[in-house]
């Protein structure tokens, strides 16, 4: 080995590149799964190639000026070489684009330009090759620990074996080389993995946060969150949004008459019905289940129409009706009472849309249940209904 090779040196370089590379896959574990909004939304593919240019353009610029220090030894250059080829094998991998790639192919263009002119033609060619095939592959190829390693021995090959071969280098610092590209990538592969693991444990605790365990259905959270943003929305473009509040009419009494299993089969199939009447209302909305018989519907993008609001709600109605549950030889029906009403030019929040649709439902209940009360106005019963 050089004199000037230190194993001292050597292992503090490797753990701050691993550092490095933690660092690495922090940040684009969070532009993935953490940073949201309407302009990281537009911009994420952007900050994604920005991030890993200038990254890997950081990389590449510290080792072209540790190349002309003195005191710097070509053995120590090429141990700290194989951060820079973890971190464009990762940064193709994980950022999926051909943009990202066809700047890294660059960044092993001028590596090989730079560090093994000899070679700089063959290296600048193979490199690119791999480059595009890790672009190409990168879904099998993050598919398994095995094909990662293989695909940074590949290009962490393809750059050191034609330097370490002219510069006649030792075998103790060629199998230091080929430990440091184990760790490395073994570093930032794990962690990246633990990364997206965790993003998955949190989306997960962010549904069952918002959702009902029992049908499916968005719950109270979830439905004052979208409310107040709906709200937000109507104030600043103006979309105009309805709110339906429904209740299952005497659920106490089914529940306290045959149980508690046999009124979560009913909340489950209202559930379910409510579902199929809404995806077939014609308007974009979202069905939330706010209380224990309680659901609630909003409606976006309105033409604020009285005629249209009556048929959504002779809709839900008519199809809770159609609901048949076995009890004994017979069967039972279950009726709902529903309160609407749309936002209105004088509403300074969110939850004066909701006082007044909940007003409604509960006026409707108070006129005999199974009752339709639409801004204020409890509707005719049509020939076929009556009040329970």
């Amino acid at each position: 080995m050089s004199a000037q090779f230190s194993f001292s040196t050597y292992f503090i370089w490797m753990f701050s590149g691993a550092m490095y590379l933690i660092g690495l896959a922090s940040f684009y574990g969070w532009l993935h799964k953490e940073a949201r909004g309407f302009f990281m939304d537009q911009t994420r593919r952007l900050f994604l190639f920005l991030s890993g240019a200038a990254l890997s353009g950081f990389m590449l610029a510290k080792l072209m000026q540790e190349s002309n220090h003195m005191g710097f030894s070509h053995e120590m250059l090429a141990i700290n070489l194989t951060v820079l080829i973890v971190t464009l094998v990762y940064v193709t991998l994980d950022n999926h684009h051909l943009e990202q790639a066809a700047f890294n192919i660059v960044i092993v263009a001028i590596i090989a330009w730079w560090f093994v002119p000899t070679y700089c033609s063959v290296i600048a060619g193979v490199g690119a090759i791999e480059i595009l095939l890790l672009w190409w592959f990168a879904p099998q190829i993050n598919a398994h620990w095995w094909s990662y390693l293989l695909a940074v021995f590949g290009v962490a090959l393809t750059i050191l074996g034609p330097d370490n071969l002219i510069q006649q280098v030792s075998p103790g610092i060629i199998v230091a080389q080929v430990f440091q590209v184990v760790v490395e990538a073994a570093v930032v592969r794990g962690y990246g993995t633990l990364i997206h693991m965790q993003a998955a444990r949190m989306k997960h605790f962010a549904h069952d946060a918002m959702y009902d365990d029992l049908t499916g259905l968005q719950n109270f959270r979830a439905f004052t969150e979208n409310l107040e943003n709906t709200f937000l929305r109507y104030r600043a473009r103006g979309v105009k949004f309805a709110l339906y509040t429904l209740d299952i009419d005497h659920f106490k009494r089914i529940n306290d008459t045959y149980g508690h299993l046999y009124g979560n089969k009913v909340l489950q199939a209202v559930a379910k019905q409510l579902q199929d009447t809404m995806n077939a209302v014609g308007y974009q909305n979202d069905l939330y289940r706010t209380g224990g018989e309680e659901f609630t519907i909003l409606v976006y993008d309105i033409n604020d129409s009285l005629e249209e609001a009556e048929r959504i709600t002779r809709m839900i109605q008519a199809n809770i009706a159609k609901l048949a549950f076995e009890v004994g030889a017979g069967s039972r029906h279950v009726t709902v009472s529903i309160g609407e009403d749309r936002v209105l030019a004088g509403d300074e929040s969110h939850l004066e849309v909701y006082r007044r649709a909940d007003e409604y439902l509960y006026r409707s209940k108070q006129n005999g249940r199974n009752a339709i009360t639409l801004r204020g106005k409890t509707l005719d019963r049509l020939n076929h209904e009556s009040p329970c």
